[in-house]
């Protein structure tokens, strides 16, 4: 017998399917990537295996676990608790949402181990060792924090250290690393191989990277609307798609662009939700044109972190809508004793660089490198501890919130999470012309319906919640909402990390071409190295709070300077790369 069999699993809410009919097995040891963009029924399928459906949903079907006799569907909760965390582990996508926030990091790790029989001290002792080996800094200072004083990407290493901490038979990852960088990624995914490979543990991989499957797994199942549209061994499916879904996924996850336009491709979709007619034609992946107009000077060349530190990145002698001077910020932690000195942490140190009018400036780095602390300096969300930043004519060091309200208009700002930035009570029109002080009511509202269209959505949007969208329309409504003040600068932190590989690939087509409708400089944050090499023509690399590497963006990865620029390279996935070797390992 199949360590796992699902047998003609359907979910269903109401009358609207959620999975349908699902067929899947999954032998010990084995390695299985579940593919599917948002809504398509992959998470609901992990669930399902778990036992954690919603009760108002309809099941049908049967799930069997090899060594239990009984269908799990139907298992009491009793039973199913003792199979939790021992036989099978789940991790989940959100860390924030699945961790205790009042319980400290290294109690909850040893928690799920010692609820499994081992004794409490061992535990403790072994969930410090478990946290250094995912790679946390200081795990036995992390093992003291609790969820919210640490990074998103070591959160969801703490996510990853309790469901791996008992060695289960089964696996399930519920899209693990899409918060991670890449290095960190590597080292995540590397230690899942390794820990499968050691304890013959089985996965069920579920993410829309599919770089990462194919590094990964052995077989892979591609869902859409709850059916499996496809399946088969990594190499034939990526290799010789049949469907023409997994087709589009393809193109679209290597950010492969249409010839004729010159647009990145998106997936092929029967009702585009998303308000783009989708293309899958495939094209070879190519870096983007230089911006029009952008000025050629000094500040263009490919420079390293000097050994003393004095250097002033992608320097420009001309106007610069950014200018950046020796910034710092540091922040303090509590003490770990009564006595005991107040810990530092250097978030930014002595970063200096210019940004000309016009240009997309890239910054990539690590979980922690410092990234999002320097944007929200930028648009003046936080205050640097020493240095100074002047941003479209305004310096913010030491202004106040009065002085500072011009600004608010020439910079926006673009969050990752548009679930979390967007107001729920307020409806999208509100929500987007919010930022306007003056106007007629006649007038607001054709702003909105104006900016609406420009990133692709109906008018009678406005007139909506924010919940009735998907995540690439609510992306949308924040970036029109961004717009709405025509600002001078755009920052963007992660704004498309969350996304699905087609929606991505239809919000940064929308980026590139408001950046140049809109004539916007571009300050784009992210982890995802390829989406900074499609979208900006310059690009810094940051590592524990300092720029280490800066210039233009194809000099930079094709012939990077610096050791770590070369390590997040290297540390990249391709389905190229994944595919040259015969198989996962």
């Amino acid at each position: 017998m199949s360590l796992l069999e699902v047998s003609a699993l359907s979910v269903r809410s109401g009358r609207r399917s959620l999975v349908d009919g699902l067929e899947l097995s999954i032998e010990p040891g084995e390695r299985v990537g579940l593919i599917g963009e948002s809504g398509s029924g992959k998470s609901i399928t992990c669930l399902s295996i778990m036992g954690l459906l919603s009760e108002d949903l309809q099941v049908s079907g049967s799930v069997h676990l090899d060594g239990v006799d009984h269908d799990l569907l139907t298992l009491p909760e009793s039973r199913l608790a003792g199979l939790r965390g021992d036989r099978m582990s789940m991790i989940f996508q959100e860390p924030m949402t699945a961790l205790n926030p009042l319980m400290k990091v290294g109690r909850q790790v040893a928690e799920i181990m010692a609820l499994h029989g081992v004794p409490r001290q061992q535990a403790e002792r072994q969930s410090v060792e478990l946290l250094d080996r995912v790679g946390i800094p200081d795990p036995a200072v992390a093992a003291h924090a609790y969820p919210h004083q640490l990074s998103g990407g070591q959160r969801q290493r703490v996510m990853l250290t309790m469901a791996m901490a008992n060695s289960p038979d089964l696996l399930l990852a519920d899209e693990p690393t899409t918060a991670l960088d890449v290095t960190v990624q590597a080292q995540v995914l590397e230690l899942m191989r390794d820990q499968v490979r050691r304890s013959g543990t089985a996965l069920l991989f579920i993410t829309h990277d599919l770089a990462v499957v194919s590094g990964l797994c052995e077989r892979v199942l591609i869902m859409r609307d709850g059916v499996l549209v496809e399946e088969g061994p990594i190499d034939r499916v990526f290799n010789d798609p049949q469907h023409p879904y997994t087709r589009g996924l393809l193109a679209a996850s290597a950010l492969a662009t249409d010839p004729r336009s010159g647009k990145l491709i998106t997936v092929p979709q029967s009702d585009d939700g998303d308000g783009s007619r989708a293309s899958a034609m495939p094209a070879a992946s190519s870096p983007p044109a230089p911006v029009a107009g952008e000025p050629s000077r000094p500040g263009g060349q490919h420079q390293v972190l000097p050994d003393d530190d004095a250097i002033i990145f992608n320097r420009t002698e001309g106007p610069a809508v950014i200018r950046v001077r020796d910034l710092s910020r540091i922040y303090h932690r509590g003490r770990t004793s009564l006595f005991g000195p107040r810990r530092e942490i250097r978030a930014l140190e002595s970063v200096s660089f210019d940004i000309a009018p016009g240009e997309r400036f890239g910054i990539v780095g690590e979980s922690g490198s410092g990234k999002s602390t320097l944007l929200r300096l930028l648009c003046a969300l936080d205050s640097p501890t020493s240095g100074s930043a002047e941003v479209a004519g305004h310096q913010l060091s030491g202004a106040g919130e009065r002085q500072l309200r011009g600004l608010r208009e020439q910079v926006q700002i673009v969050f990752q999470d548009p679930h979390s930035s967007l107001d729920p009570r307020m409806r999208v029109g509100e929500v987007i012309a919010e930022p306007l002080r003056h106007g007629s009511h006649r007038d607001r509202r054709s702003r909105v319906a104006d900016l609406l269209a420009a990133v692709g959505l109906p008018a009678d949007a406005a007139d909506r919640f924010p919940h009735q969208f998907s995540g690439g329309q609510r992306q949308r409504i924040a970036i029109a909402r961004a717009l709405i003040t025509e600002p001078r600068i755009l920052l963007a932190d992660e704004a498309v990390s969350a996304l699905d590989v087609s929606v991505r690939a239809q919000v940064l087509n929308l980026l590139a071409d408001l950046v140049d409708s809109y004539d916007l400089t571009l300050v784009f944050v992210s982890h995802d190295l390829n989406v900074i090499r499609h979208l900006c023509t310059r690009v810094a690399v940051m590592q524990s709070g300092r720029i280490v590497e800066c210039g233009p963006t194809d000099r930079v990865y094709t012939e990077p300077h610096h050791p770590y620029t070369a390590r997040l390279i290297g540390a990249l996935p391709t389905l190229q790369s994944s595919l040259a070797f015969e198989g996962p390992a």
